[in-house]
């Protein structure tokens, strides 16, 4: 029940503005989808006396492995580099996101880990003891009255 209300308010909260939030991740993402991307990489000539595939080497080596065209590694390494750019272009800015979510999680543990004297269960027992201190010394004060009046 308490995950239904949760995701009520969640919902209520969103309807009412909360996805306003949102506006600077997507005006930054559509800057990033406004500007140009970097040009693909364009696959390298085949070198010479390369393998035309990649190939296992014999078992006669002491180590097993595979033969690997130059030309094929230079184009993996190029697209490499080529996503490096992509992601750095397309990279949202996500410290305002991450700053808030750190302080409603210190919210979050200040509302879950309340200091001890706040406990229900403590305030309880010291609201107990306080009646039990109020009451033993209204029967003390009330028997000292009472006693100095039939004394006289």
């Amino acid at each position: 029940m308490r995950w239904g209300r949760s995701c009520r308010r969640s919902w209520a909260r969103w309807r009412r503005g909360g996805w306003l939030c949102l506006l600077p991740f997507l005006s930054h993402s559509s800057t990033a989808l406004s500007t140009e991307p970097p040009p693909e990489p364009q696959p390298n000539e085949p070198v010479e006396n390369e393998c035309p595939e990649a190939t296992p080497l014999p078992e006669e080596f002491s180590c097993r492995g595979v033969a690997v065209p130059s030309s094929q590694v230079a184009d993996l390494l190029a697209w490499r580099v080529y996503s490096g750019e992509l992601r750095e272009l397309y990279r949202l800015d996500t410290t305002a996101c991450e700053s808030e979510r750190d302080a409603l999680s210190a919210q979050l543990h200040i509302a879950n880990n309340p200091p001890f004297n706040e406990l229900p269960g403590v305030q309880r027992w010291s609201g107990r003891a306080e009646g039990a201190v109020v009451g033993i010394l209204v029967g003390a004060l009330g028997w000292v009255i009472l006693d100095s009046y039939l004394r006289e």
